[in-house]
């Protein structure tokens, strides 16, 4: 037997238990917050497209300097996309002029052409930017299924002055509260200048 007093023993068992208890804690917060947990739980909370929407077309009708143009693009979406396309951010890259948009007169139509595309519904146009941002998003009423082609008309404020080759940025957006935006890529657009 040993010569051990009660209390210590029942000191040293809730020690043990307390130690236990701790060790526990702390293995479960590292399998909690382990990156492959952490991975997962991101994963649950973005969403991206399987297989990325792409530009198929681009045009601006009347290139002169200073004049009203618009410009016009199409995205397709791949019918294994895996999410539905809700929303497209064009932000104009800075040259010697940037280029604005009546963001009132943009229009989208489903299809290709535009003419006999039918017309889609854009719940909002603009989006919460700070004054030195130029992009426009747009976002669809309804998202833009996996397996169609949309196609946006933008008006130009005005084209520029000076002539020369001028890019737009390209994001789209999947349908998902949680989502990060994919780039596409450039719309290439050729005006000509003042000389």
């Amino acid at each position: 037997m040993s010569n051990f007093p009660k209390s210590a023993v029942k000191s040293s068992q809730l020690l043990l238990m307390n130690f236990s208890s701790l060790a526990y804690g702390c293995l479960l917060t590292a399998l909690i917050f382990s990156p492959s947990a952490q991975a997962e739980a991101l994963k649950e909370q973005l969403s991206f497209f399987q297989h990325t929407p792409y530009l198929i077309q681009s045009s601006a009708v009347n290139i002169s300097p200073a004049a009203i143009a618009s410009v016009t693009f199409s995205i397709e979406v791949p019918a294994n996309a895996g999410q539905s396309l809700k929303a497209i951010t064009i932000k104009p890259i800075t040259n010697v002029e940037t280029i604005a948009f009546k963001e009132a007169d943009t229009r989208a139509v489903m299809g290709e052409d535009y003419a006999s595309g039918t017309p889609l519904a854009l719940s909002s146009i603009g989006g919460e930017q700070d004054a030195n941002d130029t992009s426009t998003t747009l976002v669809f009423d309804q998202p833009i299924e996996p397996g169609n082609t949309v196609t946006v008309r933008l008006k130009v404020e005005k084209n520029p002055l000076y002539g020369g080759i001028y890019l737009l940025k390209v994001t789209a957006f999947p349908d998902n509260q949680n989502n990060h935006g994919l780039p596409l890529g450039n719309i290439r657009l050729h005006f000509l200048g003042s000389d």
